[in-house]
């Protein structure tokens, strides 16, 4: 078997400052997508090199990844459905808990 090795590099600072919520949720997008293109070359790296328990270990984070992307694009789209002014950020509230709940129950399952 070969020899690995790690590289820590300094990771640029989060962004924490956005316009409005529109603006912080296609930033939690981004961020999704980049974490599953992470996972996807770890998994590519694992089927090229003939890694195949690596591979079947990262099934559940590549199924993970999928339903977060859905999760905040749903979000997304109910928020330019709704507004994202200040005065639909009850409903936003209201309708994220409806489906953190209904998320959580699909886990308990």
């Amino acid at each position: 078997m070969g020899r690995g090795f790690a590289r820590l590099e300094t990771l640029p600072a989060s962004r924490d400052t956005f316009d409005n919520v529109l603006q912080l949720f296609e930033h939690t997008l981004q961020l999704e997508v980049g974490v599953s293109q992470s996972i996807n070359e770890l998994a590519g790296y694992c089927q090229s090199s003939h890694q195949y328990a690596a591979f079947q270990f990262l099934q559940p984070f590549i199924a993970e990844q999928a339903n977060s992307e859905k999760s905040v694009s749903e979000l997304i789209a109910m928020i330019k459905r709704v507004g994202y002014e200040e005065r639909n950020l009850y409903y936003l509230d209201k309708s994220f808990k409806k489906m953190a709940t209904a998320n959580d129950a699909k886990a308990g399952a």
